[in-house]
């Protein structure tokens, strides 16, 4: 008999599923009736492995309704994904598809579920039940209200936003509890694996991990010495520019050096503590400024021979008044 593998594309509002190798897909709702449609139709199929790809926490109440209903499941990572179908030619790209490829990666790859601990079942299948059960509740309510008078109307909507809290409470618990499970060990194994990384720091990692989609990450850079407001080369021209010009014409040097990769500056000159509230404040896109305050500027150079000093004056750049001064 061939080994069934089942791949789940989340959705937020329903689950696709497709089938290897028969080649079945078909789709439920993402909610306690289409979850529960769901396990009844796998359960008799007894899949080798169920898979679904890590989607920013709606798969969380699925995994816990296939482990509670005794499925093997494992949640896979969505950048290996990715990197299969583009491996496999798989440049199509919708729900049903998406699924195919997550069973088709997991049948590839060998990847074998890791059953949970009775105890861990049992919670899972405690907390699903209690979610189905609040969520029947709030529906019952729901249509008690369409129905009541209007002082009873106010006694419903305090029910329904308690049980909504505590909708919410376990939701809280049950991606705590999925999360915990053999079947996110994965990252955890692969970071135990490098040299230097031990079971603490894996751990740590785990439970704050960005998906860079192949991307490189790198720390933001540094630059010592920049002129955010001067956008021409002659200072006294820059004088009679407006402040308004001035301001929009900083704003898009800073969002340059940001989309550049410089995430820290320092002024030497010309920034004020206007700019510097506004990065701050993010009403500027732009690194974060060190400012030196008013610039220094030369009158006059020195004469060929030397003999005339360098003199030196401060150049005010235009400033925008503190506020209450």
């Amino acid at each position: 008999m061939e080994s069934i593998t089942v791949g789940i594309d989340v959705g937020k509002d329903r689950l696709d599923v497709a089938v290897r190798p028969g080649g079945e897909v078909f789709t439920v709702e993402r909610n306690a009736a289409g979850l529960a449609q769901l396990c009844g139709k796998l359960k008799p199929l007894a899949p080798r492995i169920v898979a679904l790809e890590a989607t920013g926490g709606f798969e969380t109440v699925a995994v816990a309704a296939l482990a509670a209903a005794g499925l093997p499941v494992v949640v896979v990572n969505p950048a290996q994904i990715r990197a299969f179908a583009k491996a496999i030619g798989q440049r199509a790209k919708t729900d049903p598809i998406d699924a195919d490829v997550i069973a088709h990666f997991v049948e590839a790859t060998g990847i074998e579920p890791r059953p949970l601990p009775d105890e861990a079942t049992r919670l899972l299948a405690d907390l699903v039940a209690r979610r189905r059960q609040i969520i029947d509740m709030i529906g019952a309510e729901r249509q008690r209200e369409k129905r009541a008078t209007p002082r009873a109307k106010k006694s419903i909507a305090r029910l329904i936003k308690a049980l909504e809290k505590e909708l919410t409470s376990v939701d809280t618990d049950i991606d705590d509890a999925v999360r915990g499970s053999p079947a996110w060990r994965d990252k955890e194994d692969l970071l135990s694996s490098v040299p230097g990384i031990g079971p603490t720091p894996a751990l740590a990692a785990r439970a704050a991990i960005v998906d860079c989609g192949g991307r490189t990450l790198m720390p933001g850079l540094i630059d010592g010495h920049v002129h955010v407001v001067l956008s021409e080369v002659s200072i006294p021209r820059l004088e009679n520019v407006p402040l308004t010009l001035m301001t929009a014409r900083a704003a898009q040097l800073m969002r340059g050096m940001l989309d550049r990769g410089f995430t820290t500056v320092r002024d030497t000159g010309g920034a004020d503590w206007g700019l510097k509230e506004a990065t701050d404040k993010w009403l500027l896109p732009g690194p974060r400024l060190f400012i030196a305050g008013k610039a220094l500027g030369p009158t006059r150079q020195l004469r060929a021979d030397g003999v005339r000093p360098l003199a030196l004056r401060v150049r005010l750049l235009p400033q925008p008044p503190r506020q209450g001064v």
